[in-house]
């Protein structure tokens, strides 16, 4: 067996975290939330097979079982910065009462993968860090992010002219 970089093993344990939080998708659903190039995702899928976290591709079904659980896992300095980066960003933002939309938080995080600010934002919400909450307005359904201590106060709900989650009993306390 080839020895494998510090740096595949990290991706073949963010391979084996997709594959845990995502366990319905197809080994072909996991590799397009993965964000490198073809070689790339590849060898992390083999490393991930190699190293025991994930089975072989089913040939009939296409899915993946995780063999063994990749909580804990080291995956790199950059998710580490990305998942402090997050924290900080919403704790500030908590001062001003805004949470912000799941298209606000791909806009802020351009540069890094979108599988890591992926992995990032599901770590968080496992160690309740952050919390997500959906809004709906009739027409869309918005996901939103807020720090965990703040997912009953729904302040995403400010970012509508009319708010979704009123009642007609709250607007005719307005009148």
């Amino acid at each position: 067996m080839v020895k494998i970089s510090k740096q595949l093993e990290q991706m073949a344990h963010k391979v084996a975290y997709l594959v845990k939080s995502y366990p319905e998708h197809k080994i072909g659903q996991i590799t397009t939330l993965i964000q490198a190039p073809a070689i790339v995702i590849n060898c992390s899928l083999w490393a991930a097979q190699d190293l025991g976290f994930i089975s072989e591709p089913d040939p009939k079904t296409g899915m993946t079982k995780l063999l063994k659980d990749p909580t804990g896992l080291e995956m790199g300095e950059g998710l580490a910065e990305l998942k402090m980066l997050l924290t900080l960003a919403f704790t500030h933002l908590a001062k001003r009462e805004t949470d912000l939309e799941e298209h606000y938080i791909s806009q802020w995080t351009q540069g890094f993968t979108a599988h890591d600010v992926l992995i990032a934002l599901k770590q968080l919400q496992e160690e309740k860090v952050l919390a997500e909450y959906l809004i709906e307005d009739g027409k869309e359904t918005y996901t939103f992010f807020t720090l965990y201590e703040n997912r009953e106060k729904l302040w995403g709900r400010a970012q509508f002219k009319k708010d979704p989650l009123a009642t007609d009993k709250d607007e005719k306390a307005d009148k």
